[in-house]
């Protein structure tokens, strides 16, 4: 598989990743603090790389 497909593809799931977070948040399901900000950025910067 071809690096450019996998790009693409992480790319276009990283958004769902960072609404089914917020999504979470916002409905209560996760709890509001640093470590989940922290952890959502790292796998939105990290996956895709």
């Amino acid at each position: 598989m071809k690096h450019s497909v996998i790009l693409t593809i992480t790319s276009l799931l990283d958004p769902l990743f960072t609404f089914h977070l917020t999504d979470d948040i916002v409905r209560g399901f996760e709890k509001e603090d640093p470590q989940n900000l922290i952890g959502g950025v790292l796998i939105s910067v990290g996956w895709p790389y």
